[in-house]
């Protein structure tokens, strides 16, 4: 027997993390993991390939017969740490860092509220044993972790989502890591001078990287930033939420954006500029609700934070592609804008022609965040969305938190009618049911009196995607969902968990899948306000899709 040590990460992962490392080891060998100290064993009677050894995602070394085996997950990560660090993607004189990193390559490229990091996204799809040929889906996208992961693993992957903005991200992500870094690099240079063209053709003295920041005009119009964003109706809007100084650098960018020849590296720059607008407007940093500062600014630094966000990003990178021999080849990582809700594998280029293998997503958390209106002044510099189809979107995302009284009623009638006793089991309907009698019991205002409506909602359009999952992934294919519970207070000041994960799981079942397990994970948070709302006490749902 041939024996394989493999080495835990070089930071303390949490339990859960050692958990799904014996997992990974057991789905890639076939083989029991033995585990002594954070370290693992397996003993196999012929060698293992080394490119599976290094897909590992909670692994950092593999002590295997034909030397020492750094995995893909661990140099990647030690590549983004020392590029931040000023070590070019090289460890320095300390060697290796013993601290966690998930923004390597092109993750981290836009900050973007959601819990599930790429190691273990990876670490999901190495459990399903999914090889090169394989397809995964992701239904709720959000950045592109799934598809980014897949991507850089050789796997093809279609994601799914309704935000103009997460999809614009995450077609970033897995292009950027296609690109020759070279081209990225001379299309910077060219941006660059671009920029300073721009900026003196709008009264700005601004030289190029490493120049002091210029000063903006306060006299400048919101209006003419509006015309380049197109939206001209959007000026009042624009003129709320922009100093007048930075609107004048604002209309410099995008008019030297409008310059740029390759996809790639536009999508960059549009990404990175969206990255610094909370930082450059009038609202407040850290707060996922849209509220303005405490104190306003007058001016902000948007080009000297844009030009340094755009070559660490490349830097970043480069120093990644590099740990992977080279741009990532991959037959499809197709980022889309569609709805879960509403699909059809009749109708797709892809899955028309192929099942899907696994499905490996997080979806929205019930009445959590408003995942549209957080990012409203990203979308609105970029011109993806105006001020109504922003509106009127943010009431179609599942997990949203808005809706009017009419709406309200009828899902309320809904919910306590017949087809709302046909469509949820008793353990789900129940507990909705539960928090519509409190709040009909003691006066609530109009938020709280909206979330048996919400609950309903979303736990019907959740029903609704497991069904559309159910319908596209093969025989014998799997699901892992990544999701959270949430918690609201009912009328009488009581605190009600609504448990999303187990109600999911029963949903899923009774449209056919079969819950095999649940694992329970816990995630960070960031330094935000309302962060003692954040929920951290996730769960791993993994469903099956019998044979029959």
């Amino acid at each position: 027997m041939i024996q394989y040590v493999f080495r835990g990460p070089t930071y303390r992962p949490f339990p859960y993390e050692l958990s799904l490392a014996v997992r990974e080891l057991s789905a890639l060998t076939g083989r029991e993991a033995a585990c002594k100290g954070g370290v693992l064993t397996v003993s196999v009677r012929k060698p293992l390939p080394v490119g599976l050894l290094r897909r590992l995602a909670f692994t950092s070394w593999v002590d295997a017969p034909c030397g020492a085996v750094p995995t893909d997950t661990h140099l990647l990560e030690q590549s983004a740490i020392h590029v931040r660090n000023g070590n070019g993607g090289r460890p320095g004189n300390n060697g290796w860092s013993s601290r966690k990193e998930s923004n390597y390559l092109t993750h981290g490229l836009h900050r973007y509220k959601g819990k599930f990091y790429p190691q273990l996204c990876r670490s999901l799809i190495n459990i399903a044993g999914i090889e090169g040929g394989d397809l995964v889906f992701d239904p709720f996208m959000g950045s592109g972790t799934t598809l980014m992961e897949c991507a850089i693993s050789g796997i093809a992957s279609v994601g799914f989502d309704l935000n103009p903005l997460a999809h614009l991200i995450a077609s970033a992500k897995v292009e950027l890591i296609r690109t020759p870094t070279r081209s990225l690099l001379s299309a910077l240079e060219r941006f660059e001078i671009d920029l300073i063209k721009e900026c003196r053709g709008v009264g700005l003295s601004w030289r190029g990287m490493g120049s002091p920041e210029p000063d903006g005009r306060r006299s400048f119009s919101s209006v003419t930033l509006a015309t380049e964003c197109g939206l001209p109706e959007a000026a009042e809007e624009i003129r709320r939420w922009f100093p007048a100084a930075v609107c004048q650098k604002l209309v410099a960018v995008l008019r030297a954006l409008k310059g740029v020849q390759g996809p790639a590296f536009r999508k960059l720059v549009q990404v990175c500029l969206s990255d610094q607008i909370r930082s450059v407007s009038q609202q407040d940093p850290r707060d996922l609700r849209i509220r303005r500062r405490a104190q306003e600014i007058e001016d902000a630094p948007l080009l000297a934070l844009l030009s340094d966000k755009l070559l660490k990003e490349l830097e970043k990178l480069k120093a990644g592609i590099e740990v992977l021999g080279g741009p990532v080849k991959v037959d499809v990582a197709s980022p889309e804008l569609r709805d879960a809700r509403s699909l059809d594998p009749r109708e797709h280029p892809i899955l028309s022609r192929r099942p899907v293998d696994t499905v490996v997503t997080s979806p929205p958390y019930a009445n959590a965040l408003p995942y549209i209106d957080t990012d409203r002044l990203s979308l609105l510099v970029l011109g993806l969305l105006s001020t109504h189809a922003r509106n009127r979107l943010q009431k179609q995302i599942i997990g949203n938190r808005e809706i009017h009284d009419r709406e309200r009623l009828v899902l309320e009638a809904e919910l306590e009618g017949p087809s709302g006793i046909r469509t949820f089991p008793a353990t789900v309907a129940s507990q909705v049911r539960q928090s519509l009698r409190e709040n009909r019991r003691h006066p609530v205002g109009f938020r709280r009196r909206n979330v048996p409506a919400l609950l309903y909602q979303y736990f019907r359009d959740m029903r609704t995607v497991m069904a559309r999952l159910h319908g596209v992934v093969r025989p014998g294919g799997n699901a892992f969902v990544v999701v959270g519970d949430s918690t609201t207070k009912l009328g009488n000041g009581e605190e009600l968990c609504v448990r999303t994960s187990d109600h999911l799981a029963v949903l899923a079942e009774q449209v056919g899948w079969r819950a095999v397990d649940k694992l329970s994970i816990t995630v960070t948070v960031e330094d935000l306000a309302h962060v003692k709302n954040a929920i951290t006490d996730n769960s791993i749902l993994i469903l099956k899709r019998d044979h029959r």
